[in-house]
């Protein structure tokens, strides 16, 4: 992590323009670390969620709370689908 660390920079987000801390960032595949979690929040001021799904059927089938996100969740179904464990 200490290269993307070095990489990027709050400096460097600023520069492109964009106001970076307003935007919601959507991640799945994997879980993600709370580490890394937590210095992308610091670094970025964005908001960092998770979500699952299945990219040969739909993009997300589920995702956590963008106001309250809990690390390690993948949060809930989200509106319009029906799942089955």
């Amino acid at each position: 992590m200490m290269e993307a660390a070095s990489y990027m920079s709050r400096s460097k987000i600023d520069s492109l323009g964009l106001n970076i801390a307003e935007m919601t960032f959507l991640t799945g595949g994997s879980s993600i670390s709370k580490e890394l979690t937590d210095w992308f929040v610091q670094t970025t001021g964005a908001r960092l969620i998770q979500g699952y799904g299945l990219t040969e059927t739909c993009g997300f089938c589920t995702v956590d709370y963008p106001d309250n996100p809990k690390h390690g969740s993948s949060g809930v179904v989200v509106s319009n689908m029906r799942m089955k464990v």
